[in-house]
């Protein structure tokens, strides 16, 4: 498998994930998906989608604890956790972030044209920074994997190189399991 199938196959899980929660979500709710459109408001929770941007907001109450409210589109939709930042150049393809109370987990899908050994250590340079060692790192022919963590804080960036530019997925996590 050419290293553009490698990403697209690290890519579609996290896209079937985000596709399966959605429908999961407008299955709840039972609304037609026109209507889910709109909006889907209730007791559990609200489902949104933005006609213009396709971005999606959705919100499901938990029995004593805050809600967990889920934001998904191409544009990154806050800070990341930990103090984590995307780096100079970095074209955001798709994004999703969940809170629950204070804490915060951020799926971020990029390209850039940095190689994958440099974003490597842009990120270690971050983990370090927010307190987390970096105890797993991959090489392979199709791109690098980097991760670690530290008590409930974790972060990982799989990068694969597709011509002049880098395809990566940063996954950061704040306590959010």
């Amino acid at each position: 498998m050419d290293e553009g199938g490698m990403i697209c196959a690290r890519i579609l899980p996290v896209r079937l994930a985000a596709t399966m929660a959605v429908a999961l979500t407008l299955g709840a709710c039972d609304e037609s998906p026109e209507e889910a459109a709109e909006d889907v408001v209730g007791d559990r929770g609200f489902f949104t989608v933005n006609p213009e941007t396709r971005e999606t907001m959705s919100a499901i109450p938990l029995d004593g604890q805050p809600d967990t409210v889920m934001v998904s589109g191409g544009e990154l939709a806050g800070p990341l956790p930990l103090g984590f930042t995307m780096p100079e150049g970095a074209r955001v393809l798709d994004s999703t972030f969940v809170s629950r109370g204070e804490k915060r987990s951020a799926l971020v899908i990029f390209e850039i044209a940095a190689t994958p050994e440099e974003l490597a250590a842009f990120y270690r340079k971050q983990a370090a920074s927010a307190g987390i060692e970096t105890d797993v790192t991959l090489d392979g022919e199709a791109g690098r994997l980097v991760a670690g963590r530290q008590g409930t804080s974790r972060f990982s960036l799989n990068a694969a190189r597709e011509g002049d530019v880098t395809a990566a997925q940063l996954m950061i996590s704040d306590g959010l399991d």
